[in-house]
């Protein structure tokens, strides 16, 4: 199966100075068979009979049907993190994901306390109103919070998967004893 996506430029009905960038797929696929928008009737059109469907190659379908390719299983383990896995080289993986993501979350811890000291002496205290930075200290803190607590859930079954690939593993014992 072959596929190729071409790049073509569509001028838009409402400005014909602007050129709208549009993506044409062609596969070895059977295309989509659709109706275009048909234009409202006048009286003097009024009796022409409908236009036929026009075969037009829809995106999606040439995309769906693609074969993997390992930059996309790479995607999906990194999109699902939380599925258990089997095998040695998946715990490394989600390991080093999980790694990674406690690297972002303490950066981003980083830059708002430095944010919040650098911004303390412009804090102006109301006693019934937040300020607006200080609002948005809130609002990043409490995306952080929930982050912390997404990245423990995920630490959690990390841990529950390793105990079961390691309970999954024999045991080695030794037949004889060396001497």
């Amino acid at each position: 199966m072959s596929t190729a996506i071409y790049a073509t430029h569509v001028s838009s009905s409402r400005s014909p100075a602007m050129m709208l960038p549009t993506c044409k797929v062609e596969t070895d696929m059977p295309c989509v068979k659709r109706r275009k928008k048909q234009p409202a009737r006048s009286v003097s059109n009024h009796y022409a009979p409908p236009t036929p469907p026009q075969e037009e190659c829809h995106p999606l379908s040439a995309i769906t049907n693609l074969p993997s390719t390992p930059l996309i299983s790479s995607i999906s383990t990194h999109a699902h993190p939380a599925q258990p896995s089997s095998s040695i080289g998946d715990i490394e993986n989600e390991m080093a994901y999980t790694k990674d993501s406690l690297a972002t979350l303490t950066v981003m811890y980083d830059s708002l306390r430095q944010a919040y000291d650098h911004g303390k002496p412009q804090l102006r205290y109301h006693p019934t109103r937040l300020d607006a930075m200080e609002k948005e200290l809130l609002s990043a803190y409490d995306d952080l919070e929930l982050q912390v607590i997404h990245l423990g859930k995920h630490i959690a079954k990390l841990e529950a998967s390793w105990m079961a690939w390691k309970s999954s593993q024999p045991i080695p014992t030794l037949s004889q004893p060396p001497f």
